[in-house]
């Protein structure tokens, strides 16, 4: 349940509505607005670890899923050459390295 709340969070926190279909904003109020104690005044400490949620699943989805994105555009430059997506993986990582699937992450990741 609370990998689900700071899935949630972090899709709020990015702006996206990915995360409001799992839980309600009524389901996330007390681990969002409560935890931390913003009873106690310390609402942007509660912002802060939100950010730095957010900021964390972003890095994170980026990391894991740039590879599929690089054998995407490596199978449509090249139709034909690669049978699937995992094969595109397989052959681009032993044919120039397990880096060559970052290729482009710099942009990925300010963009």
């Amino acid at each position: 349940q609370m990998l689900a709340r700071f899935i949630a969070v972090a899709c709020l926190v990015h702006g996206g509505n990915a995360g409001t279909n799992m839980l309600s904003s009524r389901q996330l109020q007390p681990a969002v607005l409560y935890r931390g104690g913003a009873s106690s005044g310390s609402s942007s400490l509660v912002a802060v670890r939100a950010g730095i949620a957010g900021g964390a699943a972003g890095m994170l989805t980026n990391g894991l899923l740039h590879p599929l994105d690089t054998a995407k555009v490596l199978r449509q430059k090249n139709p034909g050459q690669f049978a699937s997506t995992f094969g595109c993986l397989l052959t681009t990582a032993r044919e120039r390295g397990i880096g060559a699937l970052y290729c482009g992450v710099g942009p990925a990741a300010f963009g």
